[in-house]
């Protein structure tokens, strides 16, 4: 292979500049005089006049979940509870097999004027087993058949930080929240190597028409299982992956000596995800004061603080880093206090995920070394329901601007399959803070970032947090790349939805995508 020469492209750099690339890392940046350089084995790739900046990071996916998503009743969280009802009928309907699973998501309960029952969803499904994830992935609807599928029943305890709801009678609705999602999914039987294969290869796919280069992945051990099958040819493949496995792996992470940062520049593994709390859209946020309406209900705690304690003591311990889950102020809180034990500088940063709601007193505690992951698309969703269960304290909700200027080092990502990976949202929310097409449901405004605090949120900031050599357009770096139809910053400040477009995406110094202006 020789070298790679890309020219006819626009950037922040010196205008008919030329970039030249050799295998996965940028080599050279001049003038069109570099062409003269050139050898019979050398590449030209006309970028056609597209925008160039450093390929995007998404900081938090769940990748093979992603994939799997689109095996599986789609469902939009506008829908009312006779749509849901009417969309898993049409979709029992086009089965080929009878009492087949279905498995869907993205149903929400927060505008629904009655609450949702396993016997609706057995009048519509025609004795197949339907199990349904919320919007936000933490509560599951199912039918009567998937009860009985599962085994649950009035009988069952809720297992610790899970949920069971129940009637008046004591008899199970149908709804599970929390850890009771893992039990059940724990019940079923699993997809097979092969089948979590492709769909790892339909996300990273996905991925990259999105001008994604590399993701931090929220990853099962089967997904890390599978991952290391798929990455097996990291030419091959158009995604760079970090991964969090579960906190039930770190025994066996520190066992083996893994430290943060283990793999090849393609698939590493960072750390352990632990979970403090629940979500908002299934009220299950841990909060330090009641939800609005209510007299003492605060959410759900997940973790209790000693165990969170006693966990990123283990993971810091054994040189690993630790993402935790936390998106009420409690829970934030919680999580506050852990990594104020372990305040010192390292090479992998120690993380919060979420943090939705954030009140002045932690703000003051997260420093330059602790990295926050936030997920701006889900403000597109989040507005009414915020407003509905927490009322006035929606003002500290999304403190983007403020956890910059306290030196936190804050990501951008989208929490798929949750929330779309469509940076442009992400993008967009952080700066604008209202959807573009519902302008009047605007987030507070002071905690917008600007046009190139974003970008960064994408690119320099989660590498610098992730302890990688990337995130930049310069001599010795990796050759990752995003093309823009424009320059993403200028449509950004004008308010031009329509010209915010990715038209490609370079991993490792290859197009594994291309669309072209």
């Amino acid at each position: 292979m020789g070298y790679t020469y890309w020219t006819h492209f626009a950037w922040h750099g010196p205008e008919d500049s030329v970039l030249v690339t050799e295998q996965d890392n940028i080599v050279d940046i001049g003038s069109t005089s570099l062409l003269a350089q050139r050898g019979i084995r050398d590449v030209l790739i006309d970028c056609e006049g597209a925008f160039l900046t450093p390929g995007l990071w998404d900081s938090h996916v769940h990748l093979l979940a992603y994939g799997q998503s689109f095996q599986h009743l789609q469902l939009d969280a506008d829908l009312d509870y006779e749509e849901v009802l009417a969309k898993v009928q049409q979709w029992v309907s086009n089965l080929q097999t009878s009492k087949s699973l279905v498995l869907g998501a993205g149903w929400s309960e927060s505008q629904w004027a009655r609450p949702p029952r396993a016997a609706d969803l057995s009048r519509v499904s025609d004795a197949h087993p339907v199990i349904l994830a919320s919007h936000d992935h933490h509560s599951l609807w199912m039918n009567q058949e998937a009860l009985i599928l599962v085994g649950l029943s009035e009988h069952t305890e809720p297992v610790a930080g899970g949920v069971i709801e129940r009637d008046s009678h004591g008899v199970p609705t149908g709804v599970v929240r929390e850890n009771q999602v893992g039990w059940v999914n724990a019940r079923l039987t699993p997809p097979s190597a092969d089948d979590d294969i492709r769909d790892l290869r339909r996300g990273m796919q996905e991925m990259a028409r999105q001008g994604i280069v590399g993701v931090t992945s929220m990853e099962s051990r089967e997904g890390f299982v599978a991952l290391q099958k798929v990455m097996a040819d990291a030419r091959e493949t158009p995604l760079r992956v970090d991964v969090m496995l579960p906190k039930d792996q770190l025994p066996a992470l520190a066992s083996l000596g893994i430290v943060a940062g283990f793999g090849h520049p393609s698939l590493r593994i960072k750390g352990v995800k632990l979970f403090l709390d629940g979500a908002l859209g299934s009220r299950t946020a841990w909060m330090k004061e009641p939800y609005a309406g209510e007299t003492d209900y605060r959410g759900v705690s997940a973790l209790d603080p000693d165990q969170v304690r006693s966990m990123v003591h283990d993971a810091d311990h054994s040189g690993l880093a630790v993402a935790m889950h936390a998106i009420g102020d409690r829970a934030v809180q919680t999580a506050v206090k852990v990594l104020r034990d372990f305040d010192r500088p390292r090479a992998l940063a120690h993380r919060i995920e979420h943090a939705q709601l954030i009140d002045d007193t932690e703000l003051l505690w997260l420093n330059s070394r602790f990295a926050v992951s936030v997920q701006p698309v889900h403000m597109v969703d989040d507005y009414g329901i915020a407003r509905q269960h927490w009322g006035e304290r929606s003002i500290n909700a999304y403190r983007f601007q403020s956890l910059w200027q306290q030196g936190t080092m804050v990501l951008l990502g989208s929490d798929a399959p949750v929330a779309t990976p469509d940076p442009r949202w992400g993008l967009w929310m952080a700066v604008h803070r209202a959807p573009f097409d519902r302008p009047r449901e605007i987030w507070n405004l002071k905690e917008a970032l600007t046009p190139r605090q974003a970008i960064d949120a994408y690119t320099r900031v989660p590498a610098r947090a992730d302890g990688r050599h990337s995130g930049v357009l310069d001599r010795g770096y990796p050759a990752d790349f995003t093309f823009w139809a424009t320059n993403p910053e200028r449509a950004l400040i004008e308010g031009n939805w329509d010209a915010l477009r990715v038209v490609g995406t370079v991993v490792q110094g290859r197009q594994v995508w291309w669309q072209g202006r």
